[in-house]
């Protein structure tokens, strides 16, 4: 060990970043301040690039960097501080999510959510973990998950685990049966089978991965699930509308249709539009609105703010044909989202 890390290193930082788990329980009984930060020596300017060096590191800062989990825990035990930045403005659970260490990373979440699970004497007593975010720590294995996979969080609602690498679904989740709100942004998601496993999920968010195709299991979720987000994937097939209950309202069958073409690169219309209604107040805006929609219009009432609404309008050549939604062939019906902005001065 050089003198000038000697300068910058207390004793404590030393035995953390070794993994030196006796060293730390006794320099910790000694009373060393267990959220010391490392210090810049000003000698080490003219030798070393300071952009790559790390300091204002706590212990555990450098416990974690090095994958020492059991100095991990001995640290969160005596009430290290998980929140600590340092000169890059990074907490413990990213320094060891970028170095490699997820499961690290997850316990540090799990300790701040839930710091009585390792400080006895925290003033966070137990108490049931409604959210937790997970986000951009590298994550590639759903074992790395095993610390949240305890009371605590037995009755957790919202799980945030977008900006990592996972490539499929952990369905080691499952056993969270009050999990509704899932995120899984920005992953490396190819499908999602077992998504089923999830009964509870209302809104899942795994848009911007490499999805190529719907699992046909997503018709059991249908009394559930609310919201699926699947922007910036590779979708190349859809499930039958005919054999998939959750898509099989009319309206899903126009996206469903539009989808479809694309992925046979197919020339494709469009058939829900939006339209955006402004003009100076009082000059029939709203009525105009209101005559489309045939609704009576003998009550003069001004938009305060933004009324959205939705419009349905059937082609001259649907109704001559008397085709219905359900058996449209593309020329049917037209779906407007109607902004009706109020008076503009």
């Amino acid at each position: 060990m050089s003198g000038k890390k000697k300068e910058r290193f207390a004793k404590l930082h030393l035995a953390a970043e070794a993994g030196n788990v006796e060293d730390v329980r006794s320099l910790i009984k000694q009373g060393k301040r267990i959220d010391r930060q490392t210090e810049l020596n000003i000698n080490d300017l003219t030798h070393i690039d300071v952009s790559e060096m790390a300091y204002n590191d706590t212990a555990l800062h450098l416990a974690a960097r090095h994958g020492h989990e059991a100095v991990v825990r001995v640290l969160l035990e005596n009430g290290a501080d998980v929140s600590v930045l340092n000169h890059k403005r990074k907490k413990a659970m990213h320094v060891a999510g970028e170095a490699g260490h997820a499961r690290i990373a997850v316990m540090l979440a799990v300790a701040k959510a839930a710091p009585h699970l390792f400080h006895a004497s925290s003033k966070k007593k137990s108490k049931k973990v409604k959210a937790l975010s997970l986000s951009d720590i590298r994550l590639v294995d759903e074992s790395a998950l095993e610390p949240m996979l305890c009371a605590p969080f037995a009755k957790i609602t919202s799980l945030d685990l977008s900006h990592n690498g996972l490539a499929a679904l952990p369905l080691a989740l499952a056993q969270l049966q009050s999990l509704s709100s899932l995120s899984l942004k920005s992953n490396l998601l190819t499908h999602l089978r077992g998504v089923s496993e999830f009964p509870a999920l209302v809104d899942l968010d795994v848009s911007e991965n490499l999805i190529q195709w719907l699992p046909l299991e997503l018709a059991s979720m249908a009394g559930t699930l609310k919201t699926l987000s699947l922007k910036h994937n590779h979708l190349a097939a859809v499930p039958n509308p005919h054999r998939s209950a959750i898509l099989s309202s009319s309206k899903a069958k126009h996206s469903l249709r539009y989808v479809s073409a694309l992925a046979r690169d197919e020339q494709v219309r469009w058939d829900r539009v939006k339209v955006v209604i402004v003009g100076d107040a009082n000059v029939g805006k709203t009525t105009l609105v209101k005559c489309l929609r045939e609704l009576p219009t003998n009550e003069n009432i001004s938009t305060n703010g933004i009324d959205i609404c939705e419009l349905t309008l059937q082609s001259a050549a649907a109704a001559a044909s008397g085709d219905d939604e359900e058996d449209m062939r593309g020329d049917g019906s037209y779906s407007f989202a109607v902004w009706d902005f109020g008076g503009q001065d």
